[in-house]
């Protein structure tokens, strides 16, 4: 069971073809769970097993192409 749930929201550049690829990206990943893209954004559940692997998905987001910036809304932690 995931010890970290983190909502985020996914800002990608006005280019629609990066939508896709980040799509598929989350998918393959297997540990996120997308919303609906509200123009060039995108809410997103990151389910990590600890600190250290939020920051890395965190981290991995933030180097896909065609995304801007990620915006971290919440985190909640469970002991």
């Amino acid at each position: 069971m995931p010890a970290a749930v983190s909502g985020l929201v996914i800002t990608a550049t006005a280019d629609q073809s990066h939508r896709a690829a980040i799509d598929a990206a989350l998918a393959a990943a297997g540990c996120f769970e997308p919303g609906d893209w509200q123009e060039n954004r995108l809410p997103v559940a990151l389910e990590a097993v600890d600190e250290h692997a939020s920051r890395e998905w965190f981290e991995w987001l933030c180097g896909l192409p065609g995304v801007v910036k990620v915006d971290l809304a919440f985190v909640a932690w469970d002991e």
